[in-house]
């Protein structure tokens, strides 16, 4: 009895912040590749009318698709090698595909995978892909907006990763690790995009125009390696930003949070070494989650991972769950087999389940654990809504068109501008106060190409226009 009661506070003292090994979820495991075995990297997924008929990818070193009816993966790549870090599926349905190293650069697909456009990135060979979907984005270029982190530098494409378009090449003030987006509030009306990397966090709320520290950034401090954000429209700050990874003085490795747009951060978790019997190094992975089907309206629970990789594969560790923001945690393993390995990927499906991906198997869990999160907080005001409409025409235009701008009430500030497919700003077409009713505003000779119209009205609205010139 003095025994368990001594072993007790002393796996309280290693652990404060775990309050009890409670019984975590089931998992099921998917069956290991008959090549790679169950060395998973990255996960993604082609989205179907109905959540339950998505195609679930994975890569393993070559990017495969999961044929459940035969319960094996099949290659994407069926012409010529092809090795992957991360693959991306857009809005739109295209794949992208980026690695550092081997005979993949930057390919991309918008087949689902049948036929590949090799190096649309002209040489860039990125480890980190992430579409961006802010409504400044939307206004300036028209729609979603592709990132790829290459070492220490960003790249961006407006033209959905199309061959030629990755361009505004910017540092990133260290490696980086991973991207993520903050959506619109009142206090950060533009919204936000994060990249974390070795040295800490960086935001922009340019676009990815320029990148600067956030309150989390120390040379040689950090190792940001995952960021998860959890919007909240009611928010003032559009909601919490989760980054994890590796800490040094002292050396652990943590979960941080913040509550004001990345000026300021705490620590709501932090593994030194010894922690949960684990040897250093410890990398911490944090995964964000609205947990709201499975425990009530507005409920955010926090998942993270705690492993050891201290010595060769496999990697030890443990895994965590949070309900309360990160302030107390609970052990989370769980059943089914899966026993805390070091996931490389947290990720989850639309039916909201969990999917671990390691370096020895891929897991889920049977049941959902919550949803993912809704875009409406980052969602434009519709036109009509706003009392604005914008068109373009003739579209497509053999050199010569009109942008018609309509308002349903005067305004002092209404500023039209047309931007390039690489989101330069080629002309001006209005700026200044305009009165209520149809303006027609003529655009100048273009070289041919795709471009975009932009109407900011007032301080809030934005609406925009594609339109392409032929030759």
């Amino acid at each position: 009895m003095r025994f368990t009661a001594i072993l007790a506070l002393t796996l309280l003292a290693l652990c404060p912040q775990l309050l009890a090994a409670q019984g975590g979820p089931a998992w099921e495991r998917i069956p290991d590749h008959p090549r790679w075995g169950g060395t998973f990297v990255g996960l993604a997924w082609i989205p179907a009318a109905a959540p339950e008929g998505d195609t679930l990818l994975a890569v393993f070193g070559e990017p495969n698709r999961f044929a459940p009816e035969a319960g094996t993966w099949v290659p994407l790549c069926g012409i010529g090698p092809c090795t992957g870090e991360d693959l991306l599926v857009t809005s739109t349905g295209a794949l992208v595909l980026g690695a550092l190293f081997g005979p993949t650069d930057l390919d991309r697909s918008t087949d689902g995978g049948r036929t590949w456009r090799k190096d649309v990135g002209l040489g860039l060979s990125p480890r980190v892909l992430f579409e961006a979907d802010l409504p400044a984005f939307r206004g300036r270029f028209g729609g979603p907006v592709l990132f790829a982190l290459e070492g220490p530098e960003s790249w961006r494409s407006a033209e959905d990763g199309e061959w030629g378009t990755w361009t505004t090449r910017r540092s990133t003030l260290g490696e980086g690790r991973a991207i993520a987006e903050l959506p619109p509030s009142d206090s950060i009306p533009t919204g936000r995009l994060f990249v974390g990397v070795y040295n800490g966090v960086v935001g922009s709320t340019d676009a990815g125009e320029s990148w600067e520290p956030t309150g989390l950034y120390a040379q040689g401090g950090y190792i940001a390696s995952a960021l998860s954000v959890a919007p909240d429209p009611a928010h003032p700050y559009g909601g919490a930003v989760y980054a994890s990874g590796a800490a040094f003085a002292p050396r652990r490795g943590f979960v941080a949070r913040s509550d004001d747009g990345g000026a300021t951060w705490s620590e709501v978790l932090s593994a030194e070494d010894g922690a949960y019997g684990l040897a250093y190094p410890i990398y911490a992975r944090a995964l964000a989650v609205d947990a709201s089907p499975v425990a009530g309206e507005g409920a955010v629970e926090v998942w993270a991972s705690v492993a050891s990789t201290a010595g060769p594969p496999p990697d030890p560790g443990v895994l965590l769950r949070s309900r309360d923001g990160g302030a107390t945690w609970e052990r989370a393993e769980g059943t089914g087999g899966y026993d805390g390995e070091k996931p490389e990927e947290m990720a989850l499906d639309r039916t909201g389940r969990l999917y671990l991906a390691t370096r020895r198997g891929l897991w889920r869990t049977a049941e959902p654990v919550g949803r993912p999160w809704a875009v409406t907080a980052s969602a434009p005001r519709a036109p009509e809504a706003s009392g604005v409409e914008l068109t373009v025409a003739p579209n497509p235009s053999n050199g010569g068109a009109e942008a018609r701008l309509v308002l349903a009430s005067p305004e002092a500030s209404v500023r039209v501008a047309v931007f390039d497919a690489r989101g330069r700003e080629v002309a001006v077409l209005a700026s200044g106060a305009r009165g209520r009713g149809d303006h027609r505003l003529a655009v100048p000779t273009l070289a041919p190409g795709t471009y975009v119209v932009r109407a900011m009205v007032g301080r809030d609205i934005l609406v925009a226009a594609r339109f392409a010139v032929l030759r």
